[in-house]
């Protein structure tokens, strides 16, 4: 199955107008999922195996997109895994990949010198555990909280969790994970 990536704009009495492929390079390109759209650039995955992230960069004066590329995805599209589900907060990628048997949340921070992400972390304890597959990282400013699926029992249904405070995720993959514990107290006591 083919699947191109389609958009469609907000018309001022709030209705959806009809949805419409991109244009530009991205138009023959196949993707799998929902795309994330940051500083200009789309962030997506294509299908089929192994699944591998790309970044479309979107240009504003001619209001088209390039063909996605994966060069800055050297660290993160590991051969032989599945590597999808990119969010983007600032200088730092979240993903899920089955780089390591199963799936988890995993980390990666830009690195401006060489154009790239750098080699990813996986996220500890409480986000990944090794019972369960933990899927599609997604932050949200507004109440600092990290959101994700964890596949609870076999495949049969997932749950939503909740992670707070931004910096956590940066002092998580560095092993912080007491620190994680005393974000939590210090929401619960506001």
């Amino acid at each position: 199955m083919t699947a191109f990536i389609y958009r469609s704009e907000k018309q001022p009495n709030g209705d959806w107008g009809p949805g419409a492929p991109l244009e530009g390079d991205i138009e023959s390109f196949s993707a799998a999922g929902a795309p994330m759209f940051y500083d200009n650039k789309l962030y997506l995955r294509q299908g089929g195996y192994p699944e591998r992230t790309f970044v479309s960069e979107y240009d504003p004066n001619t209001d088209t997109f390039a063909y996605p590329d994966d060069t800055e995805f050297v660290n993160i599209n590991k051969v032989g895994s599945n590597n999808t589900g990119p969010f983007r907060i600032g200088n730092t990628l979240l993903f899920q990949s089955d780089r390591d048997g199963t799936y988890d949340i995993w980390m990666s921070e830009w690195n401006e010198g060489e154009g790239r992400w750098d080699v990813p972390q996986k996220l500890p304890s409480p986000i990944n555990t090794d019972a369960n597959d933990e899927y599609t990282p997604w932050y949200s400013q507004a109440n600092s909280t990290l959101y994700f699926s964890r596949n609870v029992s076999g495949g049969q249904a997932y749950q939503s969790q909740a992670i707070p405070e931004p910096s956590t995720l940066a002092l998580l993959s560095m092993g912080g994970v007491a620190l994680l514990a005393y974000a939590r107290r210090k929401r619960r006591s506001r």
